[in-house]
């Protein structure tokens, strides 16, 4: 039985994936170089220590790999104040589940973005434990992320469901022995989810509670 939900935060809980792409392409753009919109979007899902330092490591890039992630941070919540919205089904859900069960937010993102968010859409209140990229060792689609956060539910990692956006999200969810529920969004619908989730869903509006069976 389902006991406790873990939940991504980028593209699950709030609509910040364009703004990182953005951000991520600014910064690009700063330090003279490019890549396809492809091989970009599969990195939805991992730290910026994990993508920028692929990325240096490629084009030989000169700037330190903390200098480039500090100024991609610095892009994205300038560009991300004011700018937050909810996912679908987010206001509705959070609340529902967090009457009967203990929830986590289990994000690749810094602890600043994670703060920003959770306070930009009121939903902090309704979380027990927040798990950024920094508080693990290995980046998704490592099972860490998840580990940790059920490690401070206090839940075995098998009674844990976890929501997820991403391939790589979703691949560390399942490498974690969690249930998954896939909630792809426009840079992600094409991905195949079919061997890494248990369910898939159009956005949170279409959970059902057979999924906890």
């Amino acid at each position: 039985m389902i006991e406790a939900f873990i939940f991504d935060m980028d593209g699950v809980l709030v609509d910040s994936e364009p703004i990182h792409r953005r951000a991520e392409r600014e910064v690009m753009r700063e330090l003279g170089f490019s890549i396809p919109t492809e091989e970009h979007n599969a990195f939805a899902g991992t730290t910026d220590k994990f993508m920028w330092g692929n990325l240096k490591e490629r084009f030989q890039l000169p700037q330190s790999l903390d200098d480039i992630t500090r100024l991609k941070q610095v892009t994205y919540r300038s560009m991300a104040q004011g700018n937050l919205h909810p996912m679908t089904g987010v206001l509705e859900l959070v609340p529902r589940l967090a009457l009967q069960y203990p929830l986590a937010v289990a994000s690749s993102a810094v602890m600043d973005e994670i703060d920003l968010t959770v306070d930009s859409l009121g939903i902090r209140p309704y979380f027990r434990v927040f798990v950024s990229g920094r508080d693990v060792p290995n980046s998704k689609p490592a099972p860490d992320i998840f580990l940790e956060a059920a490690r401070r539910l206090g839940m075995p990692p098998e009674r844990c469901l976890v929501f997820e956006d991403a391939l790589t999200g979703a691949t560390a969810a399942k490498r974690a022995g969690m249930r998954v529920v896939a909630v792809p969004h426009a840079l992600t619908e094409h991905f195949d989810f079919s061997t890494v989730a248990d369910y898939r869903i159009p956005n949170l509006t279409y959970f059902d509670e057979k999924f906890l069976a």
